[in-house]
């Protein structure tokens, strides 16, 4: 099993989080702390699990490369393991990884 540090995490994360955003930019305008905030108590209100609990008991911890996230994203829609927004149908890792920047400090 791979680890990585959380400075790669976080970067993964960012990136992740900006695919996401512009996904969701079209379906409501709001400021993006807010919209963070949302998206966070909406999956804990679904999924019983804070995302970093999610994320820290899931394979992206051993996923380095922006392709094996991909190829998790990717898996997860084939094994109908789904976060919806606003209409927006996300990946849980994908979900999870836009939750984690609105959970409370």
């Amino acid at each position: 099993m791979r680890h990585i540090s959380r400075r790669i995490f976080m970067g993964l994360i960012a990136g992740a989080s900006t695919v996401v955003l512009a996904k969701l930019n079209g379906l409501e305008k709001a400021n993006n702390a807010n919209e963070y905030t949302r998206i966070y108590k909406k999956w804990v209100n679904e999924k019983n699990v804070e995302p970093e609990v999610f994320l820290s008991q899931s394979t992206i911890r051993e996923a380095v490369e922006s392709s094996e996230i991909e190829d998790l994203i990717i898996d997860d829609f084939h094994n109908n393991r789904v976060f919806i927004i606003d209409g927006l149908v996300l990946s849980e890792v994908e979900g999870a990884l836009v939750a984690t920047l609105g959970a409370p400090i």
